[in-house]
């Protein structure tokens, strides 16, 4: 090749790049957007599409389901029941902020008498209870309850707050008429924490539930505690033998 074709081709090739440069790098930087969570593709190190690996949102596939321990109803007057359910979640460092459900009420011929659906949150590795309350099943009497979540969690990395609050002390009164339990939950952290929603479980001798309610606390300053009382309308079916106060710490919108 000679000088002058030599030449040639380093100039075309010279604003070639010039071009490319000019015209290539703005394109590419309009068009090209890097690997996010959000982005609807699995990329970066992602498990599945925008989940797992450096993403804060957890694969359902990695994350076993709640355990449903069981679900039970009660009558508070005629024709209204309250229904409650327990519930385990396994995975420890993992919860849901938001998680639809259903309570669905039999009768003894297993036909369905009513249904409430709702939604709530899923505390990482804790048993906790979902309450339904003043469900109406007009003159049918229940005879099963049946509870379970409607949609896969969108799982999220969480640190168990509910750690801080205790039961400091609690009683059982009145039974017999009309049963009250008054309890102190205590938080023994070093900073105030939010509400509270408290559910509380009156078991008798045989482990069945007889009795349950719900509560909001309101803040609690560090180092403190707050009074909480529960109250029932008419007497437990038997007596109480034992008692679960079960907190979960609201969080924050």
């Amino acid at each position: 090749m000679s000088w002058s074709s030599r030449r040639q081709t380093l100039y075309i090739g010279g604003i070639g790049s010039v071009l490319l440069l000019l015209i290539g790098l703005p394109l590419f930087l309009l068009f090209y957007h890097p690997p996010s969570c959000f982005d609807g593709k699995k990329n970066q190190d992602e498990a599945g599409v925008d989940c797992g690996g450096v993403c804060q949102k957890i694969c359902p596939f990695q994350i076993p389901e709640p355990i449903v321990k069981w679900a039970r109803s009660l009558s508070v007057q005629s024709g209204v029941y309250n229904a409650v359910a327990y519930i385990e979640n396994p995975n420890v460092g993992f919860g849901a902020l938001s998680a639809p459900y259903i309570f669905r009420i039999y009768d003894k011929d297993g036909l369905l008498i009513s249904e409430r659906k709702g939604q709530t949150f899923v505390p990482p590795g804790k048993v906790f209870a979902i309450f339904e309350p003043a469900i109406d099943v007009g003159e049918r009497i229940p005879e099963r309850t049946l509870f379970e979540f409607t949609q896969v969690f969108d799982w999220q990395r969480m640190t168990a707050q509910e750690d801080v609050l205790f039961v400091a002390k609690f009683a059982l009164q009145d039974e017999k008429t009309s049963p009250r339990l008054e309890a102190d939950i205590a938080n023994h952290s070093v900073r105030e924490v939010g509400e509270a929603e408290v559910v509380a479980l009156v078991f008798d001798t045989d482990n069945n539930v007889i009795g349950f309610s719900r509560t909001t606390t309101p803040r609690i300053a560090p180092q403190s505690s707050t009074h909480i009382v529960f109250t029932w309308p008419k007497p437990f079916g038997a007596s109480g033998a034992r008692v679960e106060i079960i907190p979960r710490l609201i969080p924050s919108k």
